[in-house]
């Protein structure tokens, strides 16, 4: 038991060192967190199933910040270790539901599912559910309509876009099912809407701050100028509730920045993510020290929260009856 012990304190010490919401979750001391959650004797027990237990029901049932969760159990504890758990919390199982819902009504108006790119009269369509990496090198690969991946995806996109004689006005992400990816592939989105994308970091265990600049060449001609870029257009982005990790980053930077119109509900927030394993060897993640920010006359303000949209859209199905949008992004101008 002494060795549990060691290994409980040891752990609440990391989590103190490394979890980027305690201001927010209320949290001054882990040891007393553990104890006030009923969960203190389950993480000291000698079953590995009841320590792996007692992980699940801290990130899913007290912590619920969406990105806090078991990733792979301990060999040790058995790969069932976590089924029997029921302590999740409801904003968690909300934001489940929440995606349903949003998922069931684009099926309504795509039942065969959405294109990555469509244009709808003077306006062009890019939907992202999530940033993700691929490994096709488009410097001698063009990229086709087929793309899925993010960068292949912007690449099409933009050729479309700025095709001679082009008739689109308006750009469109929308981020209405996105739960977020790889940050490099969102920031390559970035870059091609605003031409540069800046990303700023505060970090609650050091207090450094930081912001670094990224440009991409979505064009494939090997120079970072305006013909990467879109920020020509009128530019948009569809969010809500759903937006959440890097779907909330794009409509953070895009406030901050004040020249693309959000459009929708409220984003779902998050910091990054870092990694943690026990000793014994259960893997899970945490909200990261490391707080994606927006900066303002020097000053950093997370974005754990989300962001307000523009202009509100009240019912869900209004994000995808795209012939209706486009008119309703019309008349805005």
């Amino acid at each position: 038991m002494f060795f549990f012990w060691l290994f409980v304190n040891s752990w609440g010490k990391k989590l103190k060192w490394n979890y980027g919401l305690k201001e927010s979750h209320n949290i001054n001391d882990f040891d007393t967190l553990f104890i006030q959650t009923g969960l203190d004797e389950m993480l000291k027990s000698d079953d590995l199933s009841d320590s792996t237990k007692a992980i699940f029901e801290l990130c899913l049932g007290y912590f619920a910040d969406l990105h806090s969760a078991p990733k792979y159990p301990s060999y040790y504890s058995g790969l069932d270790s976590n089924s029997n758990s029921t302590n999740i919390s409801s904003s968690i199982l909300d934001s489940y539901n929440n995606i349903l819902k949003y998922t069931e009504a684009r099926s309504a108006y795509y039942p065969d599912g959405v294109p990555g790119y469509e244009e709808i009269g003077n306006t062009a369509y890019v939907t992202f559910d999530s940033f993700t990496h691929g490994t096709t090198d488009y410097y001698s690969t063009p990229a086709t309509a087929d793309a899925t991946e993010t960068v292949g995806l912007i690449i099409y996109s933009h050729s479309q876009i700025m095709r001679e004689n082009s008739p689109i006005e308006n750009v469109v992400i929308d981020l209405s099912i996105n739960g977020g990816g790889a940050a490099t592939a969102a920031i390559y989105t970035v870059a091609w809407f605003l031409g540069t994308c800046t990303i700023n970091v505060n970090n609650t265990l050091t207090k450094q701050q930081a912001s670094t600049s990224y440009k991409a060449d979505v064009n494939c001609d090997r120079k970072f100028d305006e013909n990467d870029t879109v920020s020509s257009k009128n530019l948009y982005c569809l969010i809500s509730p759903n937006s959440f990790s890097c779907g909330n980053l794009l409509p953070s930077i895009f406030k901050n920045a004040g020249n693309v119109t959000l459009i929708g509900k409220p984003s779902g927030g998050a910091c990054t993510v870092q990694y943690i394993t026990t000793a014994d060897g259960n893997i899970f993640r945490i909200s990261s020290a490391n707080r994606l920010s927006s900066l303002y006359n020097g000053s950093y303000y997370n974005v754990d929260r989300g962001v307000e949209p523009d202009f509100r859209l009240s019912k869900i199905e209004s994000f995808y009856n795209r012939e209706s949008l486009t008119d309703y992004i019309n008349n805005l101008h």
